[in-house]
């Protein structure tokens, strides 16, 4: 799965100038209706608003800004996405890919006991080295949690993961599972593995998609996410609104969206 995903995903910083940067959440591309987007949370991307964010680009070590139009939308669902043209996607894109569109599932809906799996950018794994913002990744396989009784959390909207730091069992990398601080915009991946299992299929990664995005972690050794149903249907006005100000404004004018 990591080999599968992990070239949809990027750190996000936010730029602090000459005093460099600091790890904000993480980000995956997404292809929209043509157009690709980095979608990520509204409270990491939302931040753009007072300041400048960037995000890494794979195999130059190098960090550039987020400048393409931008929409949100707030809590319960915390959603954001941000355009990336054509020309700065061929120029500086070339090591990563955008989710196509039918990876993102209709509705989040998996069989008892099913897998999931995050890859995200931890806060706790951040460093400066030589005057560049290193951040490893986190990959970890989980099962769906009981949400529980918050006022933040809706079960129409929400759903929760395990995360328990004490009881996860390390399989590859330096790291044992971090504070999921920094994770916030991480896409949650319905594996399908146990759905294979029960009529006998062979699985592959090419079977999985996504079923929400990571929100927050509320310490209690669960992750909540939204659902992919929400999320998706967030991406599909925003590409409409996008394409519909670029024939009928100007790209300034057609820059940001709140939805």
């Amino acid at each position: 799965m990591y080999e599968a995903v992990s070239n949809f995903t990027v750190p996000i910083a936010l730029s602090m100038n000459d005093k460099g940067g600091k790890h904000l959440g993480t980000g995956s591309f997404v292809g929209l209706g043509g157009t690709t987007a980095l979608v990520s949370c509204e409270h990491v991307l939302g931040k753009r608003k007072n300041n400048i964010l960037t995000h890494w680009v794979r195999d130059q070590d190098r960090y550039i800004a987020i400048d393409g139009p931008e929409a949100y939308i707030v809590e319960p669902i915390d959603a954001a996405a941000a355009g990336i043209s054509p020309v700065l996607w061929d120029e500086h894109w070339r090591k990563s890919d955008a989710i196509p569109e039918d990876r993102l599932a209709i509705v989040h809906d998996a069989v008892p006991n099913e897998l999931f799996f995050v890859f995200g950018f931890a806060e706790e794994n951040s460093e400066f080295f030589f005057d560049t913002l290193r951040v490893d990744g986190t990959a970890y396989l989980c099962r769906e949690a009981k949400l529980p009784s918050q006022p933040r959390l809706d079960q129409q909207i929400h759903f929760e993961l395990e995360y328990n730091r004490d009881l996860a069992t390390k399989v590859f990398g330096d790291h044992d599972l971090p504070n999921p601080s920094g994770m916030s915009g991480s896409l949650v991946w319905n594996t399908r593995f146990m759905e294979c299992a029960m009529v006998g299929k062979d699985w592959t990664p090419g079977y999985s998609d996504v079923a929400g995005m990571v929100w927050f972690w509320n310490e209690n050794d669960v992750i909540a996410a939204t659902r992919v149903e929400y999320i998706r249907s967030f991406l599909l006005r925003v590409a409409t609104a996008w394409k519909r100000g670029w024939e009928q404004t100007s790209e300034s004018d057609a820059s940001q969206l709140e939805i």
